[in-house]
């Protein structure tokens, strides 16, 4: 209804239209509108209306109202006279309700006004959130690094001391066992909470001795095996470690480490130079350690179990000789392993001249002590003798033991025959069990009779501290109980076997232990060696150590490795794997990440000692196998799909990390080679150890190496490196293309410089801004584009092997350059003139007013390459400043009558060939910005 006349939709659109025709300019073009697009643009007002309304209602976009000042901007204010009251009340009074509404009204017709506020308001918050991130960013960024260069700084100082020493106090007691190295022995070491392997950041052997004796074991072991042989890496880490061991006591615990870990494979330390003895091989035991539950696997951890024990008993008989000493007992005039025994039980269990009522005496010594610590000793021969000679003291209580004894020492799996072990139980049962704990019989004979015939299983340990006084006491007892070799007729409850043993002790864990470093000797006497590497790797004055275990471990196959090193679980180097079943219920498997160990420790040392570095990425090679053509194009492509079989992702991972360690390290010469300028080819350090990371053929060598180094280092702009190493494989071509990106980058930046400048209210006189500082480093690629270019022309079959178009190219950014180089150099007129001969030898344009020469170089023009198209309009604009320069110059010289026809010709022949270039300039439509013609034509129109 309009004035009470009802009135169509159509008539309403009309006087609607009346309502603007006061706003209408009749020269602009109006824009037409449906009913839809009313409908719709009026809802989205609508809806853009109601929504910065609510935001100055709740607060969100409008005034500060309420703004709360940090305490320490109060404090602040304070210091600087300002009352924090005040600064408070004005904050409130900001409203920030319009900060993104234009500062004018914009009319609803003015729709360039609406998209410029628009954009202003998209760029104004684009600003501010970048603001906002990064100084979110800077403040968590600054307090990594800080922490970083702390822990960076500390480890340092700790391996310019060389050894770190630390007090502790006096051994915990866990469960009755004394945490030691043996009684009365005290050990001192270093803690730290996390992994570390910052420690194998100085590549200098001055800087830390043990890392360079230990380097120089790696490079042994790679020498031995490009050539074919193998070397017992382990004996050599071992002698490595003890000629750099200083005379603290963790040291000296980290190199029974090495002992302990041969003995545990096998090898015996008094037969290490016997040349009869066979050596352990690489990767020997890989296959029998990795075997879940086969026998085979089984009988292995049998041998680690006996050689674990063995240690443990040589290192007491070394205690026991050493602690009679020093006790300056009386051993006689030849003392014997008897006499030495005597003399230690008397010394640690006879009190005020007497021994205990419940120890058993044979002339006047403790029967079951003596032989038990002979046991313990791992002198069965002895003991079985002792008990011979001393069989008839035996008959009133046990006469049988001789029988037990004998029958279980003559076993190699120390198994009693059946009818044998049920009358030592029975007489377990009878005499020793139920009297055992109330010390009525001595504990040495519960002991020896618990070791013997497995008695009692579900108590695995023994309470009295004058038997088990030490945490390797206790960890002996417990492998002297293990048979890996399950029978039929074994009880669930006598199943014992190593897996069981380890299970048992990690139930202890670290904290238990006053001395992480004696929690770390458990591990490994528990076969433990992923968890005992890792927690090494926890020290930070051990790191170095632990690397080198976990090198020695992997070269003979001793430590459980991903199938695939890219399986990274939250950067964590040991990751649980599957359970197996054991009679504790299950056992953990766990796997240590060796490859990206060692790529942690390459890549501190690969600025420092690139060599170095190469060498320990060449021994994880021997976890890898030789690519397929088809797996070599997937890693090149960062493919993930390469097969697992054979370690080839293994392979795969460790030509990255030489990529990396040679664009890292910059040193190619060394690492891949060079080309002599005679041609010749110097071979670099990887490719004399290729095989070893299964490369066995040059072309194979450069499609792995050195092409995909020369692609990564272009990527990250390293241009020089990528011509050096693009030329090193064998590919000319590619060298010329980066060669002419390069230069026509170069090129490029002066538009940038210009621009900067004016910006920064430089003075854009005419040509002024083209003479600033054209390229300040461009000398050097001018002259290796020159350089490159000569030596491939001296060499036809590499001259041969490059397109004649990017010659060509590159020959025209040569002359380009120099001309823009001699332009910016020049303060006279014959140097700019000399200039501008570099730009008309190209035959790019023009050289004179030749309508059908425009036509033919505009018609040239458009064959030309990208990388020289690209640079003309600055290079046009800079030839036309040149013209006008010399043509003004030349105007103000003052001259007689007879040169001032030569003069009038000059002058002509100038204008001619400005007005040549701007034709030409004109004629490559699309191709040359509007705003390079405008200044050509300036320049034209002011030659008059």
């Amino acid at each position: 209804m309009l004035n009470g006349q009802p009135v169509s939709l159509s008539q309403l659109l009309e006087q609607s239209r009346l309502l603007t025709n006061h706003t209408v300019q009749p020269d602009a073009p109006q824009i037409e509108r449906g009913l839809d697009q009313i409908d719709a643009e009026s809802k989205r007002l609508f809806s853009r209306t109601t929504r910065i309304a609510e935001s100055a209602a709740d607060g969100t976009l409008g005034s500060a109202a309420d703004a709360a000042l940090d305490p320490r901007t109060i404090t602040m204010f304070a210091n600087k006279g300002y009352e924090p009251e005040k600064v408070r009340e004005v904050l409130n009074q900001i409203d920030l309700s319009q900060t993104l509404e234009p500062l004018t009204g914009v009319r609803d017709t003015d729709i360039d006004g609406y998209l410029r506020n628009e954009y202003e308001n998209i760029v104004t918050g684009a600003i501010l959130n970048t603001k906002r991130e990064t100084s979110k960013r800077y403040q968590v960024s600054f307090d990594r690094l800080l922490y970083q260069d702390w822990e960076r700084c500390r480890k340092k100082l700790f391996q310019e001391l060389g050894q770190h020493n630390a007090s502790w106090s006096r051994p915990e007691q866990i469960q009755g066992l004394r945490v030691s190295q043996g009684p009365g022995r005290p050990v001192a070491s270093t803690v730290t909470s996390r992994p570390s392997v910052d420690s194998m950041a100085p590549g200098s052997g001055a800087a830390h001795p043990r890392l360079a004796a230990y380097a120089k074991v790696v490079r042994d072991i790679n020498e031995k095996r490009r050539s074919g042989q193998d070397l017992e890496s382990l004996i050599s880490f071992w002698e490595a470690a003890a000629s750099v061991t200083l005379n603290d006591s963790s040291q000296r615990m980290v190199l029974k480490y090495w002992s302990l870990l041969f003995r545990m494979l096998g090898g015996d330390p008094k037969s290490v130079r016997d040349p009869m003895r066979q050596p352990l091989k690489a990767r020997q035991f890989a296959r029998l350690y990795t075997d879940k539950q086969g026998k085979a696997g089984a009988a292995f951890r049998q041998k680690m179990t006996s050689g674990a024990r063995a240690w443990l008993e040589d290192e007491y008989r070394s205690w026991l000789s050493g602690y009679v000493r020093s006790q300056q007992a009386a051993l006689g005039g030849t003392p014997t392993i008897h006499t030495e025994v005597r003399s230690a039980l008397e010394l640690r269990l006879r009190r005020n001249g007497r021994y205990s009522s419940n120890l058993q005496l044979v002339n006047g010594e403790p029967f079951w002590g003596h032989v038990f610590t002979l046991v313990r000793c791992g002198l069965l021969e002895d003991a079985n003798d002792y008990i011979e000679k001393n069989s008839s003291a035996l008959q009133p209580s046990s006469p049988e033991f001789p029988a037990y004894f004998r029958a279980w020492m003559q076993d190699p799996a120390h198994r009693l025959p059946t009818e044998l072990r049920s009358r030592l139980i029975k007489e377990w049962n009878s005499k020793i069990r139920d009297r055992g704990g109330n010390q009525e019989v001595d504990p040495f004979k519960v002991a020896l009779f618990k070791i013997i015939g497995r008695c009692d299983m579900t108590n695995k340990g023994i309470k009295d501290r004058s038997v088990i006084s030490s945490t390797e006491d206790y960890v002996w007892l417990q492998l002297m109980l293990t048979q890996e070799q399950v029978l039929e007729t074994d009880a669930t409850q006598e199943q014992y076997t190593l897996r069981d043993v380890a299970s048992q002790l990690q139930r202890f864990g670290p904290a238990h232990f006053s001395n992480p470093m004696v929690w770390i000797q458990v591990l490994l006497l528990s076969g433990e060696f992923e968890l005992a590497v890792s927690e090494l790797l926890k020290q930070a004055a051990f790191a170095v150590d632990a690397i080198h275990f976990a090198i020695a471990m992997v070269h003979y196959g001793v430590l459980r490795v991903p199938d695939s090193p890219y399986d990274v679980h939250d950067a964590q180097l040991l990751v649980n794997g599957e359970q197996v079943p054991s009679v504790s219920g299950s056992y953990q498997l766990r796997t240590f990440n060796f490859a990206q160990l060692i790529s942690s420790c390459v890549h501190q040392m690969a600025k420092d000692d690139p060599s170095g570095a190469l060498q320990y990425i060449l021994f994880l090679g021997i976890l890898g196998a030789p690519l397929s053509k088809e797996d070599a194009t997937r890693a090149v492509n960062r493919d993930d799909t390469i097969s697992s079989s054979g370690g080839r992702k293994y392979t795969a991972f460790t030509h990255k990390l030489i990529r990396e360690v040679v664009l890292r390290s910059g040193e190619f010469e060394a690492l891949v080679g060079e080309v002599r300028p005679n041609g010749a080819r110097v071979t670099g350090e990887v490719e004399l150890y290729q095989t070893l990371v299964h490369i066995y053929s040059a072309e194979d060598f450069k499609f792995s190496i050195i092409r995909q180094t020369a692609d990564a280092a272009e990527q990250e702009g390293h241009f020089h490196d990528a011509i050096r190493l693009h030329n090193l494989a064998g590919e000319p071509g590619r060298v010329i293309e980066l060669l002419n990106r390069q230069l026509s980058d170069r090129l490029l930046e002066q538009r940038y410089r210009d621009q900067q400048q004016s910006r920064h209210g430089g003075k854009a006189s005419l040509g002024a801004s083209s003479r600033a500082d054209v390229f300040p480093q461009e000398g050097d690629s001018v002259e290796l584009a020159q350089q490159v270019l000569t030596y491939y022309q001296n060499h036809p079959q590499m001259i041969a092997k490059i397109d004649d178009e990017a010659k060509q190219t590159c020959e025209h950014l040569l002359s380009l350059t120099r001309f823009m180089l001699a332009f910016s150099q020049g303060s006279s007129t014959s140097s700019i003139h000399d200039a501008l001969q570099f730009l008309l030898s190209t035959g790019i344009v023009p050289t004179r007013m030749d309508i059908g020469e425009i036509q033919q170089k505009s018609q040239d023009f458009r064959l030309l390459s990208d990388a020289v198209t690209k640079v003309m309009p600055d290079v046009l604009v800079s030839a036309s400043t040149m013209i006008y320069e010399i043509y003004q110059n030349l105007s103000k010289t003052h001259v007689n009558s007879l040169e001032a026809s030569a003069k009038e010709r000059q002058l002509y022949e100038l204008k001619e060939l400005a007005k040549a270039l701007t034709l030409f300039a004109g004629s490559l439509q699309y191709r040359i910005p509007g705003d390079t013609l405008c200044v050509m034509n300036r320049m034209l129109v002011l030659m008059g």
